[in-house]
C-alpha cells in the first residue's frame, strides 16, 4: 500500500455517493469484508477496524445493501487513520451507483456534502471578519494566523480568504486549545487533517466523532523535532528518508481518528477522559453553520 495520508481534491474526477451507516455496501477481499463509506465510478473509500495486510493491487467484490454485486479490481492509493482509498482499474457503470444511491444515500440538509456528492466546486470565500463570527476574539485569530497555527487551504487566496472546510478546522482548533492542548500541538493535529484534503473534508462533513489521542508526548520533543514534524506534514522536509520514516511513526501516534458513536463510546470507556479527547463533530458543524 502506498505510504501516503489522504487523497487530493484535484485528483477527483467523478462525483461520489455517501451511504447511511447500516445501509453501506461492503468490499469483499479474500473472504474479508470492509465497510464502504463512499464510492464513485472511479474509486471508493473503505474502512478498516483492525491491522490488516493488503497488497497494492487488489481485486474483490462490492456488495450493495439490496444484494447487487459487482466485481472490481484496482489499486490502493492512500490511507488515513482507519480509511483506505482505492482507485479502480476500470470505471464501474454509473447506473449501478444511481440505483443503489436512491436506496441508501446519506440524507443530509447540509449544503457542502451536496456539493461533494455532485462534484460541484465550493466557491464561497470567507474573510477574517467571518472568522470573528465563530466566537473567537479577533486579536486571537490574528495571532493564530500570524504564528501560522491556522492557514487557508485556498491556493488562490492571500492568506485572508478561507473555505468552509477551513472554518470547520479553525473551530476545531479553537475547541482543542480550550480543552488544554497547547497551540502548537493543536495546530499540528489540525494540519494533519488539512493535508488529508478530500479525505478529511468529506469526513468532517459527515462523520459524527473524531478522537484525539496522543501516544507521543509532543511537548517533550525538542523544538528541532517539532519543526521537522511540521515540515513533513507540509511536504517541505529536507531530512533523510530514514529520518522521515522515524518522524512518520511519531505522526501516526498524533493523527486523529474518525469514529462512529459506538466506537467513540468504546474508546472512551477503554481509555478514559484523561487519555483521549473525543469531539462531537455535529456540534462543531452546527456552531460554524449557525454563525454564518
Amino acid at each position: 500500500m502506498v505510504d501516503r495520508q489522504g487523497g487530493n481534491k484535484e485528483d477527483r474526477t467523478a462525483p461520489r455517493v455517501f451511504f447511511e451507516p447500516g445501509k453501506r455496501p461492503s468490499l469483499e477481499i479474500d473472504r474479508s469484508r470492509f465497510e464502504i463509506e463512499d464510492i464513485s465510478e472511479t474509486g471508493l473509500k473503505f474502512l478498516v477496524d483492525k491491522e490488516i495486510s493488503l497488497t497494492r493491487n487488489i481485486s474483490g467484490s462490492i456488495i450493495f445493501f439490496k444484494g447487487d454485486t459487482i466485481e472490481i479490481a484496482g489499486t490502493l492509493v492512500w490511507t488515513f487513520g482507519n480509511a483506505v482509498g482505492m482507485s479502480f482499474s476500470e470505471p464501474i457503470p454509473y447506473s449501478v451507483l444511481d440505483k443503489n444511491q436512491r436506496i441508501a444515500y446519506l440524507k443530509t440538509d447540509m449544503a457542502i456534502p451536496q456539493l461533494i456528492k455532485t462534484g460541484a466546486k465550493e466557491e464561497t470565500r470567507y474573510t477574517t471578519k467571518d472568522l470573528a463570527k465563530l466566537g473567537i476574539e479577533r486579536d486571537t485569530l490574528k495571532s493564530w494566523i500570524f504564528q501560522g497555527y491556522i492557514e487557508s487551504s485556498l491556493k488562490d487566496g492571500n492568506g485572508n480568504a478561507f473555505s468552509h472546510f477551513d472554518l470547520y478546522l479553525i473551530k476545531l482548533f479553537d475547541h482543542l486549545v480550550k480543552k488544554g492542548i497547547p497551540e502548537d500541538e493543536a495546530s499540528l493535529k489540525i494540519k494533519i487533517l488539512a493535508k488529508a484534503s478530500s479525505t478529511a473534508s468529506d469526513m468532517l462533513f459527515v462523520r459524527p466523532y473524531i478522537s484525539f489521542t496522543s501516544k507521543v508526548d509532543f511537548q517533550s520533543l525538542t523544538k528541532e523535532v517539532r519543526d521537522h514534524l511540521f515540515d513533513l506534514v507540509a511536504g517541505k522536509s529536507r531530512i533523510s528518508k530514514q529520518s522521515q520514516e522515524k518522524l512518520s511513526k511519531i505522526l501516526k501516534g498524533i493523527t486523529p481518528v474518525f469514529l462512529d458513536k459506538t466506537k467513540a463510546k468504546r474508546l472512551l470507556a477503554k481509555e478514559g477522559k484523561d487519555k483521549v479527547l473525543i469531539v462531537d463533530l455535529n456540534k462543531v458543524r452546527k456552531k460554524v453553520d449557525k454563525a454564518l
